[in-house]
């Protein structure tokens, strides 16, 4: 399900959805979902990179797009996907 609704999601208004995708991604441990959920959370890093703030763009938080919170568990969460 997942892998599957990762395929479909938005780019824009990340702020909407990311909190509830990262609850899903805490509660299962799978090598497709931290594939998926880290390959969304690196597009989605790049496209809110823009110069100018376009309409959609997730407003900065404490590290980029990302809280303190999410952004330790994405490269806990990263890291421990590049070792394996």
């Amino acid at each position: 399900m997942i892998p599957v609704l990762t395929s479909f999601i938005p780019t824009t208004h990340a702020q909407l959805y990311m909190p509830a995708f990262f609850k899903l991604w805490e509660a299962f441990h799978s090598g497709v979902i931290e594939d998926r959920m880290i390959e969304r959370c690196g597009i989605l890093s790049e496209n809110n990179l823009a110069i100018e703030r376009a309409e959609g763009n997730s407003p900065w938080k404490d590290v980029g797009i990302w809280t303190t919170q999410e952004w330790n568990f994405l490269i806990g969460r990263g890291s421990g996907y590049m070792s394996a």
